[in-house]
């Protein structure tokens, strides 16, 4: 465990937790006459489960001993009787085993997992083990399940093999003869129809009140079900009903084979009576794995909750989760086939491997893959791979792909064996493919040879042109010194145009000392060059971001604010974007503001989390034209006439978090009705807010706006002053304002 990345106290907490769920199994109860309910017995496995657990003895009992039914007006806790008990006890038990083992698969998972690039999803591989049927001498319940899953994936092999390979010859228009295969979908709905369906009948037995008899189930299949013709009972008038036990078996032909099913047992599996008070008693422990495994533990006893499913149905939707998940995969089959049911190295049981090979649906794909075609390939991916079999396609064919199959198929004269597909080319016979690879590698050597000549002209030329320039070198060294070193320059920045910074990374060579003045001159000359050349390469909306980053820069650059957002790019008027889902209803409301207020031009718009006089948190969105600034109602932005548009001369200043906070406060002359204050979301930078604001209260007023760059900001709410503080959370936690006391709040932002 430690190879694969468990802490130690993961490991401690996942022995101890194994050894809690065994001695679980132990625990004993005492019938009380009082309220005929049960207490459990406080011996040394109780106190010891209670340590494992870390809860007290007080919470186990309760929770094994009593339920809290919640109703919408009050809520009742029912003493559960010992029988009631013992079955809470083995629910909680295997609850936690599941759990922990999906715990701890989820725990491998990840420490192996690969670290992806940004914005890549990775390839998965996935395993699924399969058993395969079960047919005992007595079948119960969890055969009937394991029979379900292998009935349910009989089903996509039928879908995802089968049917798609036929379908896929009538997409390319290939003539093609349909071969008849079983479907086992009526056996499927048989078990899962939710409402004449075995597992529907048997979670209504097991819902059924007063007291509850395996053998009532076999009744009401009788009577829903005796008319199917894959389901038998002795009440049925099939062959097989004559064979059957009158009171306890059934009978379901599986694509597979025939199984008879006892019903005894089946109501006390199917029960699940983990309710939520055991989740709650797991979540509140002192276990920090626990409440990871059940959060659905943090409802409070008055809330209403579902009744668990039971454990068919859990297994039904897990299977339709399954399959789900199968079929938007690419799936690969490994069929393993039992020779013998004594693990012989040297018998071989005909009946046995007959039987496996019919129900693993090998001869519809057998018969599928004989009658159709052993290679297909796009028509692009023959034709590279196989152009240099025709002097047509060779080396480049400029026409379309499927004409150039077609011309390889002509010259290798393997006309009979192809068939062309619209997209794809299929041949018949393995044979074919192995003639084609053959001539392929037989081509091969000459293509090597072409290669070998081409390289070895290129070093030719290449050891040629170094030899002629080494011998210009050493005849001209010494009178040609200093053009050699303008050479050397000319070579360095030759491209430096194509360059992403111009230059600036490249080194330039050393000069010859009677030119170190000019080499002086020449590289701020480039500096020069490179300024004016990065400047006119941006678009003019680009000048202007930089302009108004220029202008944050001055208030928060310099560390004066952390991650002001330098390197981001800013959005703007965001709201109005279409990339916006709610773009047009902000777009209709704008118009009207437009009409209402007389303003033409916007600036600015972004969601916010207001911070009300009672330091609650309060959805809304902020809209700056040049002169106001709007506060609008979400999510129908509409403006609050209590809060009409605020005149930006009636901003004084502006406050700021060092430490890059999306908190803003925004000061007014008139601070009778309080300073406004807000947190920007969605990731929006304060220092764009106040870009926006400084320059078009400069460019209206001429003045400017004061800007504070502090710790904890001071606001004003009815002539009083109050502070707000900045508290970092954990990343993905929502942006809001919490009430720290009566004169402080804090703003909390991941």
């Amino acid at each position: 465990m430690k190879a694969v990345g468990f802490t130690s106290e993961e490991q401690s907490a996942l022995f101890e937790l194994v050894s809690a769920c065994l001695l679980l199994g132990e625990l004993s109860f005492t019938a009380t006459e009082k309220d005929q309910g049960s207490e459990l017995n406080q011996d040394e496995v109780a106190n010891k489960v209670c340590q494992l657990l870390k809860t007290s003895y007080d919470s186990l009992n309760k929770a094994l001993t009593s339920r809290t039914i919640a109703g919408k007006q009050e809520t009742v806790e029912a003493r559960q009787t010992t029988e009631k008990a013992l079955f809470a006890r083995d629910a909680l038990a295997k609850s936690l085993y599941d759990s922990l083992f999906t715990w701890l698969v989820s725990r491998v998972n990840k420490s192996v997992a690969a670290t992806l690039a940004p914005g890549s999803k990775g390839t998965v591989i996935g395993v699924l083990d399969i058993y395969g049927f079960e047919i005992f001498q007595t079948n119960s319940f969890e055969q009937l399940c394991i029979n379900f899953c292998n009935e349910k994936l009989q089903q996509l092999v039928i879908e995802l093999v089968l049917k798609r390979e036929q379908d896929e010859y009538a997409k390319e228009g290939i003539p093609w003869v349909n071969i008849d295969y079983f479907n086992n979908e009526a056996i499927c709905k048989l078990i899962e129809d939710p409402s004449n369906g075995v597992i529907a009948v048997l979670d209504e037995e097991c819902l059924r009140p007063g007291r509850q008899d395996d053998k009532s189930i076999l009744v009401h299949l009788n009577k829903k079900l005796s008319q199917h013709k894959h389901f038998a009972s002795s009440a049925t008038r099939s062959a097989d009903s004559g064979k059957l036990n009158r009171e306890t078996e059934f009978q379901i032909s599986h694509y597979a084979g025939k199984v008879v099913y006892s019903v005894v047992g089946f109501i006390e599996k199917n029960q699940d009576t983990f309710f939520q008070d055991l989740k709650r008693l797991l979540y509140n422990t002192d276990r920090q794995i626990l409440k990871d495994m059940w959060p659905e533990g943090a409802k409070s006893e008055a809330e209403v909750s579902k009744r668990p499913h039971s454990t068919a149905t859990g297994f039904k939707l897990s299977m339709a989760t399954l399959v789900e998940t199968l079929a938007c995969k690419e799936p690969y089959y490994v069929r393993c086939v039992k020779p013998n049911a004594s693990k012989s190295p040297s018998e071989f049981e005909v009946e046995l491997v007959t039987h496996q090979v019919r129900y693993l649906g090998l001869l519809e794909n057998v018969r599928v893959r004989r009658a159709g075609y052993s290679y297909r390939q796009q028509h692009n991916l023959f034709l590279e791979r196989y152009k240099m079999l025709s002097k047509e396609t060779w080396p480049r064919w400029k026409k379309d792909d499927k004409l150039g199959c077609s011309a390889i198929v002509d010259a290798t004269k393997i006309n009979s064996e192809i068939t062309m597909g619209k997209t794809k080319i299929f041949i018949k016979r393995p044979n074919t493919i192995f003639t084609l690879e053959q001539k392929r590698f037989e081509q091969l050597p000459r293509m090597a040879t072409i290669i070998q000549t081409a390289w070895r002209a290129w070093l030719a030329r290449k050891f040629f042109r170094r030899l002629r320039a080494a011998v210009l070198i050493k005849r001209r060294y010494k009178s040609f010194l200093n053009r050699l070193f303008f050479a050397k320059v000319q070579d360095t920045f030759k491209d430096v145009r194509l360059l992403p910074d111009l230059g600036k990374s490249l080194v330039w060579p050393k000069p010859p000392t009677v030119l170190q003045p000019a080499v002086a001159n020449m590289q701020k000359i480039h500096k020069y060059w490179r300024a004016r050349a990065l400047v006119k390469r941006l678009s003019p909306a680009e000048q202007e971001h930089v302009r108004a980053k220029l202008v944050s820069s001055e208030h928060c650059g310099g560390g004066k604010m952390a991650d002001w957002g330098v390197a981001a790019k800013w959005p703007g008027h965001a709201l109005a974007d279409p990339s916006n889902p709610d773009c047009a209803k902000f777009n209709a409301q704008v118009a009207g503001l437009r009409s209402q207020y007389g303003d033409s031009t916007f600036l600015y718009s972004a969601n916010t989390e207001k911070l009300g006089r009672n330091m609650k948190t309060a959805g809304r969105a902020i809209l700056m034209s040049d002169s106001k600034l709007y506060r609008l109602e979400t999510p129908d932005y509409t403006v609050n006439k209590k809060k009409p548009p605020l005149g930006l001369q009636a901003i004084s200043s502006i406050s700021l978090f060092k430490s890059g906070a999306p908190g803003v406060v925004l000061h007014l002359t008139d601070s009778s009705d309080g300073d406004s204050v807000f947190a920007l979301c969605d990731g929006r930078k304060v220092a764009e807010f106040l870009s926006v604001m400084y320059r078009t209260i400069k460019s209206k007023e001429g003045r400017q706006l004061q800007v504070k760059i502090l710790d904890e900001l001071t606001y004003m709410v009815d002539g009083k002053p109050r502070t707000l503080a900045a508290e970092k959370v954990a990343t993905g936690t929502p942006i809001a304002f919490k009430k720290v006391s009566a004169t402080k709040a804090a703003l909390q932002w991941a």
